[in-house]
Formats: structure tokens, C-alpha cells, sequence
């Protein structure tokens, strides 16, 4: 399943760019992860991240959440993640959210969000992860 995520807050294409490389350090996600850059436009110093696209294996969901909510908890800035699955399904995160949970509610959190994005595979008449 290819999971896209995009962010609303401040300097998106950092923070993207970050989460990539986040995402990259983890063994499930490892060669799966890419940014989405259009080309610069006149005058700018160089391309601006738009999203970041990731191909989750089967079962790899659950990893993908994890690493996502833990990339949040760590931003020292107000964002909110959009993570849309291939087949159109929209979660949302904030680190406001994140922030205000304890370790009992993250771990619900986590498995709320892989549940929704996993619904993917209810689309397609596959079993869940």
C-alpha cells in the first residue's frame, strides 16, 4: 500500500524532509520512503518538499504509525500530518494531540491510526493487518 503524507504548520518542507529521514531509520521502512519535490521555480534556491510518499509491505502499517506519531512527539512546532493511503483514505495527527497524550492514549493512538489506514485493505476485500 503507498501512504502519502503532507503536513500543515511551519516550514513544511523542512519538517518533510525530516520525517523522511526519520522514516528511513526504521528497519521496516528502510528503501520505501522518497519525497516528492517539483522542480524549483524561477528565483527560489532550490525545490520545495511537497509530500512524502512511503510503500508499506503487508503488516508494515503498524511500524509506518509508530514511527509517524514518534517523529511528532518530537517537533518543538504546531503541525498537522495528513496521511492519505492509495486508495483514499485520510487520517489526521497533530502534535497537539500527540503532545497531550500519555504513554496508555499513544499507544491507543497509534492503533486508532493503523486501524484507519488499514481499512485499505477491507476496501479491496483483503483481510486486515
Amino acid at each position: 500500500m503507498d501512504v502519502s503524507v503532507r503536513l500543515d504548520g511551519a516550514n513544511q518542507s523542512g519538517q518533510l524532509r525530516s520525517l523522511a529521514l526519520w522514516l528511513t531509520a526504521e528497519r521496516e521502512l528502510r528503501g520505501r520512503v522518497r519525497t516528492v519535490e517539483p522542480p524549483p521555480e524561477e528565483g527560489t534556491l532550490g525545490p520545495v518538499v511537497q509530500e512524502v510518499l512511503i510503500a508499506v509491505a503487508q503488516g508494515g502499517i503498524g511500524a509506518f504509525v509508530a514511527a509517524l506519531v514518534g517523529w511528532i512527539r518530537q517537533r518543538g512546532v504546531d503541525i498537522t500530518c495528513s496521511v492519505t493511503t492509495s486508495t483514499g483514505i485520510t487520517v489526521e495527527v497533530s502534535t497537539s494531540r500527540v503532545r497531550a497524550a500519555d504513554a496508555e492514549e499513544l499507544q491507543a493512538l497509534v492503533a486508532d491510526l493503523a486501524e484507519g489506514l488499514g481499512r485499505t485493505h477491507e476496501l479491496r476485500g483483503q483481510p486486515d493487518e
